[in-house]
């Protein structure tokens, strides 16, 4: 990681850290998961998560697989992660998502594990990793990855937009790493 990079990190984070103490000092009467942010575009959560699927016909599905991430995964905890770790990239354990010129999605948490899955899988496969891929809560980074031709960048650009659409649409965090 080259120094600019370094300090980026670090700044979006510790301004991460001061929205998320600003919303818990105002929402302090909400569940955890109401008070976080879902982006560093300000987005807020929507809804508390649960595990239910819903049919069609609008009644719970039993069996069926969940469509939002477990509800033991608690909001983004920057706190957790910075005052451990002092902010340093090579510890960060939650999902990090990094995307080729070549458009090939690579999931990977814990910093020992990676899986490359389509866009299509990706929202299935965020929801089926366990609560301890998750330790610093409802956060993940994603990252473009390479230098391509115009082309290239401009479909990758796209794609980074449906993923931040998944993303978001599982109210997580999303810390959009620079272009590495």
């Amino acid at each position: 990681m080259n120094k600019r990079t370094a300090i980026l990190t670090l700044v979006a984070f510790s301004l991460l850290t001061a929205v998320q103490e600003n919303a818990c000092a105002t929402d302090s009467a909400k569940p955890p998961a109401a008070s976080a942010a879902t982006s560093l575009n300000a987005t807020p959560t929507a809804k508390t998560p649960s595990l239910s699927t819903t049919s069609s016909s609008g009644g719970t599905t039993p069996g069926a697989k969940p469509t939002e991430l477990d509800s033991h995964i608690g909001p983004p905890d920057f706190k957790k992660w910075s005052k451990k770790n002092g902010a340093n990239r090579k510890h960060w354990r939650n999902p990090y998502i990094s995307i080729d010129a070549n458009l090939i999605i690579r999931v990977r948490w814990a910093n020992t594990n990676e899986k490359t899955v389509s866009i299509d899988q990706l929202q299935r496969f965020l929801l089926d990793l366990p609560v301890s891929a998750w330790p610093f809560g409802r956060v993940i980074e994603l990252q473009g990855v390479g230098l391509a031709d115009a082309d290239k960048m401009e479909k990758r650009k796209e794609s980074m937009e449906q993923m931040k659409e998944i993303l978001s649409d599982l109210h997580l965090t999303i810390l959009e790493m620079p272009t590495a």
